[in-house]
C-alpha cells in the first residue's frame, strides 16, 4: 500500500504544526487511523518525513513561482527569489521546519536536496539566458558555464562552517554570490541590482540570522 498525495499533505500539516519530533502514534491519531495502517503506508518515520519535505519543497516552489510571475518580478528577483521581501517572509515562516529536519534527520535532508539539484541548476541556467536576452547579463558569456559556477558558489559557501562561524549569511552572500553576479551583469543589470539592494538589503541585514 502506498500513501497518496492527500495523505502526505495531511502528514505534512501535522509536522508543521506539532514539530518534526511528533511520534508516529500521535500522527496516526491525528489521521484517525491505526498505527499499523500508518506503517503499511510508510515503512518508518524516515520515509514519512522524506515524502513530506519533498511535497513541501514542490509546493513552495509553485507558490513562489506563481507569486513572482503575478507581481512583475525582475530578473534578479527571479534568480534570487529571497531578495524579494514578500518571498523571503514566506520562506522564513517555515524556516524552523527545514532547520529541524536538517538537525534531527540530516541524511533525509541531504537526500531531498540532492534530488532537487538538477532542477535548481536548470532554473539558474534558464534565468541567466533570459537575463541575457533582456540585456541585464552580458551576451559574451555561456549561460550553462556561468550557472554551474554560480550554483557551486552558492552551495559551497553554505557548507563552509568556518565561514559562517565568523560572518552572517547576508554578509557572505553579499561578498561572494552578489560579486559574481555583478561580474556577469551589464551596466543595466548592475543598476537593477543596486536598486534592489537599496530597497531591500538593509531589511535582510537585520532579519537573516546565521545558522550554525
Amino acid at each position: 500500500m502506498q500513501a497518496n498525495a492527500f495523505l502526505i499533505k495531511k502528514c505534512l500539516e501535522i509536522l508543521l504544526t506539532q514539530g518534526i519530533r511528533v511520534s508516529m502514534d500521535d500522527i496516526a491519531k491525528e489521521l484517525s487511523m491505526s498505527k499499523r495502517t500508518l506503517y503499511e503506508l510508510f515503512e518508518n518515520k524516515n520515509e514519512l518525513i522524506y515524502n513530506c519535505i519533498s511535497l513541501f519543497i514542490e509546493t513552495e516552489k509553485e507558490k513562489i513561482n506563481s507569486y513572482l510571475s503575478n507581481h512583475n518580478s525582475n530578473i534578479i528577483e527571479e534568480l534570487f527569489p529571497i531578495l524579494n521581501i514578500e518571498v523571503y517572509n514566506r520562506m522564513k515562516e517555515h524556516n524552523y521546519f527545514f532547520l529541524d529536519v536538517k538537525r534531527h534527520y540530516p541524511e533525509i535532508f541531504e537526500k531531498v536536496v540532492v534530488n532537487h539539484l538538477g532542477f535548481f541548476r536548470s532554473y539558474i541556467s534558464k534565468t541567466i539566458s533570459k537575463g541575457m536576452k533582456q540585456g541585464f547579463f552580458r551576451n559574451d558569456i555561456e549561460a550553462d558555464i556561468v550557472s554551474l559556477f554560480l550554483f557551486d558558489l552558492m552551495t559551497a559557501s553554505k557548507q563552509n562552517k568556518e565561514l559562517f562561524s565568523k560572518y552572517s549569511i547576508s554578509n557572505v552572500f553579499k561578498n561572494t554570490v552578489l560579486c559574481y553576479v555583478q561580474g556577469i551583469s551589464t551596466p543595466k543589470g548592475q543598476q537593477l541590482m543596486d536598486d534592489i539592494l537599496k530597497q531591500s538589503y538593509h531589511y535582510f541585514e537585520n532579519e537573516i540570522k546565521t545558522v550554525k
